[in-house]
């Protein structure tokens, strides 16, 4: 197996596993948004929900990132 074929099987791997990771993240996205809609009353909920949607929105941004910087590097170094 040359360094090509190598690279398109962990291309491959990472185009299944991507759009699952961001199902995951826009889920606790949007539990994290019901979470602070529900939690009015106690600060430290409301704290704890508006963590989680901004750690909804971090990880979301990293997923699409890597997916676009894995393509990218697929397509510049190993044009098909």
């Amino acid at each position: 197996m040359n360094l090509s074929a190598f690279v398109e099987k962990i291309v491959d791997i990472i185009n299944i596993l991507i759009p699952f990771v961001v199902g995951l993240t826009v889920f606790v996205l949007t539990f994290g948004i019901f979470r602070y809609i529900s939690m009015r009353g106690s600060e430290d909920a409301v704290k704890r929900a508006k963590d989680l949607v901004l750690y909804g929105v971090i990880a979301v941004f990293v997923a699409l990132s890597v997916w676009g910087i894995v393509t990218i590097i697929k397509t510049t170094v190993f044009p098909s």
